[in-house]
C-alpha cells in the first residue's frame, strides 16, 4: 500500500512536469534540460518504488531498452534537423515514465495529439487570439513546430490511464475486481427475476 502510495504521489508530480513543459514548449518552442532532467529524476523513482514493490527486473530492463532505441533513433532525426534536442531527450524519457504497461496508450495518444498539433501548425487560425498570437511569435522566432505539446500530453494521458500496479484503469486488475464484485448481486438479480416469473406462472 505504501508503495502504490508513493507511485502515484510521484506520478502525480510527473503530470504537473508534464503540463509545464508542454506550456513552455507550446509557447517558446524549447524545452529545457533541468525541466527534463527532473522529469527523468521522478521516471527513476517511479522505476526503482516499482522494482522494489515487485521484484521484476524485467519490467525495468524493457523500460531501458525502448527508452535506449528511442534515443538513438531519434539522434539521427536531430542530426538530419528534423527534430530538436529536447524532444529526443524528452521522448526518450517516457519509456522510463510510463513503463512498458503505458506503452500502448502513450503511442496511441502521441499519434492523436501529433496530427492535432500538426493540424495546428499549418492553420493556427485555429488557436483562440491569444493563443494565435503567442504562437506565432514563438514560431517567427524559431521555425519549429512545437512537438514537445503532444508528447507531454501523451504522457499525461498514459499516466492517467495506468495504475499503481501497472494495469491498464480502463481493463486492468481493479475492473476486473470491480466486476467480481458485481456479479453476486447480479446473480441474485436474476434468482429474484425468475422467482417473480415462477410465481407470475403459478397465478
Amino acid at each position: 500500500m505504501t508503495a502504490m502510495l508513493a507511485i502515484d504521489v510521484l506520478k502525480a508530480a510527473a503530470v504537473l512536469m508534464l503540463a509545464r513543459i508542454g506550456v513552455s514548449d507550446f509557447r517558446t518552442q524549447k524545452i529545457r534540460n533541468q525541466h527534463v532532467a527532473e522529469l527523468f529524476a521522478v521516471a527513476l523513482a517511479i522505476l526503482l518504488v516499482t522494482y522494489i514493490s515487485n521484484g521484476n527486473g524485467r519490467v525495468a530492463g524493457l523500460a531501458f531498452l525502448m527508452s535506449a532505441v528511442l534515443f538513438f533513433v531519434l539522434v539521427l532525426f536531430w542530426l538530419l534537423g528534423k527534430v530538436g534536442a529536447g524532444d529526443v531527450k524528452l521522448m526518450a524519457t517516457m519509456p522510463i515514465l510510463v513503463g512498458f504497461s503505458g506503452s500502448i496508450p502513450f503511442v496511441a495518444a502521441l499519434l492523436v495529439f501529433s496530427l492535432l498539433v500538426y493540424a495546428v501548425a499549418k492553420f493556427p487560425v485555429l488557436l483562440p487570439r491569444r493563443w494565435f498570437r503567442t504562437y506565432i511569435q514563438s514560431l517567427a522566432s524559431s521555425g519549429r513546430v512545437p512537438f514537445g505539446v503532444p508528447i507531454a500530453a501523451a504522457g499525461i494521458l498514459a499516466l492517467l490511464l495506468t495504475t499503481s500496479s501497472g494495469t491498464w484503469l480502463i481493463w486492468g486488475a481493479e475492473s476486473r475486481a470491480l466486476i467480481q464484485d458485481c456479479q453476486p448481486w447480479t446473480a441474485a438479480l436474476d434468482n429474484l427475476d425468475d422467482a417473480h416469473l415462477s410465481a407470475g406462472r403459478l397465478c
